[in-house]
């Protein structure tokens, strides 16, 4: 009987165990999207001076899209953002609070290819972390 009375205490310590793993967890997750450290790179580009091929070394990528500004210049265009996100899991019953910040960087290029123009968004720039899924800014 004490061997059967262990075996039943093991057993409902393995089943706590089970269960309290399983209703406590947590989650962080950030993505990045398109440049890494936007912000930095794009105080890089000089108005006057930087190239369209040392545009693209300094952003890491070819633009997002090209357009044409009349007369005789064009636009590159670049996407990027930001997105952070938090989860709080039990059995039954989860929340998830995530947040992107998206954002847009323009340069004017002249028939030269050398750009004139910087234009940038900051949308993403320094995403908060939130924790409370139901609504509020913070």
């Amino acid at each position: 009987m004490a061997c059967f009375a262990n075996r039943r205490g093991l057993a409902a310590a393995v089943c706590a165990l089970l269960f309290l793993g399983s209703t406590l967890g947590c989650a962080w997750q950030r993505q990045r999207i398109n440049i890494e450290d936007p912000y930095t790179r794009i105080a890089r580009v000089k108005p006057g001076q930087t190239t369209t091929e040392e545009l693209t070394a300094i952003l890491g990528s070819e633009p997002t899209n090209i357009i044409n500004i009349p007369p005789d210049h064009r636009g590159f265009v670049y996407g990027f953002g930001d997105s952070k996100s938090f989860l709080a899991g039990l059995i039954i019953f989860s929340v998830q609070k995530t947040n992107i910040g998206l954002d847009t960087a323009v340069f004017v290029v002249d028939s030269s290819s050398v750009v004139q123009e910087v234009i940038h968004s900051s949308n993403s720039r320094d995403l908060a972390w939130q924790f409370w899924p139901f609504g509020g800014e913070e």
